[in-house]
């Protein structure tokens, strides 16, 4: 790669009183229909971002510019004068009517209008993760976002909102593409899981399909390209409006799913196998999670917020296998 390539990263103290008294004033409009979308796992902080910095800094010294995209607030530790870092408040990059914003899926729709982004760029969540070296190759190759594509008949969106989004997407890939040209076009990529393996299997056998089945979604940090969402605001402005101006995730709106489909779709990436592992906090699986933070098996984790009842003391386990496996204070603290 010749070109530089961002972060970003969005986080949200959902600790901090305003932030907090601000959110109340629209807690009216959350979807009571689906009981995860304004739960306590969607906010509280685990007070893991230190840790964040420490891995991009240990295992991605060679990352250009780390958007870091807040409401208002940062966290205590942050060193905000550090020249890789740039501070993007939702309203540097958000229309001034949609906001307040309390969802995620709304912030991705105009994440290609955050200032000085590069066209190459990494989307992270807040519980994802590095705790291996990572390379720019690991990302990007040929100027192509690397992404682990499987067709897969199987493949449950769910019943809830986020599953309903994840099938939102794939309804709009297919009102666009005809799997059957792409895959003739780019066979070689949408062929490239492991001979004989399941995802292969999933894969051939979705084939006579002119449909996409089913696209995992991945729960790790996406490659993209910035040019994507021009593409996919020009093919689809109203869901993406609507999704845009939600205040909550709604069943109807779509998420950066959509845009990593599109790629997909295109066959604009270059295939890659996981490199990470997704796994959800439960009370049952902490010590589990803790060894796996510790070995440091995988390149990158994702830690999605389940229902863990004994908070702090998982949080305290938690930091103390991310001590473990990162030390060593960053440059990116104060």
């Amino acid at each position: 790669m010749t070109k530089k390539i961002d972060f970003v990263v969005p986080w949200v103290d959902g600790n901090d009183p305003a932030w907090l008294a601000e959110k109340a004033r629209y807690d009216h409009l959350a979807d009571n229909s689906d009981s995860e979308i304004n739960v306590i796992e969607r906010y509280r902080d685990w007070d893991l971002m230190k840790y964040w910095f420490r891995g991009v800094e240990q295992y991605a010294p060679w990352v250009n510019k780390i958007h870091f995209i807040t409401w208002g607030h940062v966290p205590d530790f942050l060193n905000v004068d550090h020249p890789r870092i740039q501070i993007v408040n939702h309203r540097d990059f958000i229309p001034e009517d949609c906001l307040p914003l309390y969802n995620a899926s709304a912030i991705e729709m105009v994440l290609d209008k955050i200032p000085n982004l590069s066209e190459f760029f990494v989307y992270f969540n807040d519980d994802m993760f590095l705790i291996n070296p990572v390379k720019e190759t690991d990302f990007f190759v040929g100027g192509l976002p690397c992404g682990y594509f499987e067709d897969n008949p199987f493949y449950s969106h769910g019943f809830g909102n986020y599953g309903r989004m994840i099938f939102n997407a794939l309804a709009i890939i297919n009102k666009h593409y005809d799997k059957h040209q792409v895959i003739r076009a780019n066979i070689c990529k949408y062929f490239s899981q492991p001979f004989l393996s399941r995802a292969f299997f999933h894969t051939l056998l979705s084939s006579p399909w002119n449909l996409f089945l089913g696209i995992p979604a991945s729960h790790m940090p996406a490659a993209f390209l910035k040019t994507t969402w021009n593409k996919v605001w020009t093919a689809e402005p109203q869901i993406l409006n609507e999704t845009l101006h939600s205040k909550f995730r709604r069943s109807e709106n779509v998420q950066q799913e959509l845009f990593r489909y599109w790629q997909f779709a295109e066959g604009n990436f270059h295939f890659q196998k996981m490199i990470g592992r997704l796994f959800s906090l439960t009370d049952k699986n902490i010590e589990e999670i803790c060894n796996e933070i510790r070995k440091g098996r995988y390149k990158e984790i994702c830690l999605n917020d389940g229902h863990v009842e004994n908070f702090e003391d998982s949080k305290k386990k938690i930091q103390a296998a991310f001590e473990c496996r990162l030390p060593k204070k960053s440059s990116y603290e104060k």
